[in-house]
């Protein structure tokens, strides 16, 4: 700050002063100054000096005001702030230009896991597990299964793992091969599998190939000892011209079949079959019983084997709607029932 702009000079000081008292005479009156001019000398110079006082102190303030005005219009001033200003801005738009990329590429990401085969295989794996269970009730309900025949357990492994694509889940598999059992497929793969045969084949087995998982069929009972074709066709015919000479009895819950009887079960949504603890030699029984509306749930023993209508890799899956006739005889040891049914309609 220039001093000599802001500060009182010896000249200004000394104009004031010619206003004191020091101007005046040793004997005012005598002098022939009057009271009033007295007094003037006493206050005048006082005025004076406060006056030139606030003309310098409006200086000052004018030109501090100027100072700090030509500071805030500055370009140059506070240049670290305004370089950290800059360098946060720069980060800004940096940082909004990956946030844009990084939307952009979770985005993408999205997309492509929802449109992608492989995403969540376990839930895939699942799905496919149910699809496949559901369909094999349905096919067993709506009594759809169907069957193929092959020689061996070998020539089946090799025409499955050529592609066949067939088969559903629930269709039997016969093996014309002695020794070994039937099968029924479990599971239905979406792509061909690596043929996995077990060493030893025998009902409860698991064998995969092709598109099919298939398990060997579990009836508990030696299967060597089961009615060839040529007996099971020959009480086909003894059942189709059965005498009428039997015992009728009348049933409503759980049935064991006696020997040389006829049962009538009259409409059942559920049906258990009981055989006694001995089938004497000659043991032949008939059953007769009407699935409704609501399909027949059938419970036998294990060893009881059927053929005929309805009936899939030795069990008897009884469809809605129908009336059914069985005739079980003993034959080579092991309990046969020859299953008939006829269509009608359920009047309500």
């Amino acid at each position: 700050m220039d001093e000599k702009n802001y500060t009182i000079s010896d000249e200004e000081l000394n104009k004031i002063l010619l206003s004191s008292p020091l101007t005046l005479p040793d004997s005012p009156s005598s002098a022939g100054m009057s009271a009033g001019q007295i007094k003037k000398h006493f206050y005048k110079f006082i005025i004076s000096l406060v006056k030139k006082i606030n003309e310098k102190i409006t200086g000052i303030m004018d030109g501090i005001n100027g100072s700090v005005m030509a500071h805030d219009t500055s370009a140059i001033s506070h240049v670290d702030m305004r370089n950290e200003i800059s360098s946060l801005e720069a980060s800004t738009e940096a940082l909004s230009e990956v946030d844009g990329a990084l939307g952009n590429q979770i985005t993408s990401s999205v997309s492509e896991h929802n449109s992608s085969t492989s995403a969540h295989n376990d839930i895939r794996q699942a799905v496919r597990d149910a699809e496949d269970k559901a369909q094999n009730a349905l096919t067993i309900a709506q009594g759809r299964s169907k069957a193929v025949v092959y020689d061996s357990v070998s020539e089946l492994v090799t025409v499955l793992a050529g592609g066949l694509n067939s088969l559903s889940v629930g269709d039997s598999v016969y093996i014309k091969e002695q020794g070994v059992p039937d099968f029924w497929v479990s599971k239905k793969y979406d792509e061909v599998q690596t043929s996995n045969v077990p060493e030893s084949i025998f009902a409860g087995c698991t064998l995969t190939a092709g598109y099919y998982e298939l398990v060997g069929v579990e009836s508990g009972v030696d299967t060597s000892v089961f009615a060839k074709g040529a007996d099971l066709d020959a009480l086909a015919e003894v059942v189709s011209g059965k005498e009428n000479a039997r015992i009728l009895q009348t049933s409503t819950g759980d049935v064991t079949l006696d020997d040389g009887k006829e049962y009538d079960c009259g409409t059942r949504t559920s049906l258990t079959l009981n055989l006694p603890d001995i089938l004497p030699d000659g043991y032949d029984v008939i059953i007769n019983f009407i699935s409704g509306a609501t399909a027949t749930t059938l419970d036998v023993p294990e060893n009881l084997v059927f053929k005929g209508d309805d009936c899939s890799g030795g069990h008897l899956y009884p469809i809605k709607n129908r009336i059914y006739e069985i005739n079980i005889k003993k034959i080579c040891s092991v309990p046969v029932g020859v299953v008939s049914s006829v269509d009608y309609e359920v009047i309500e």
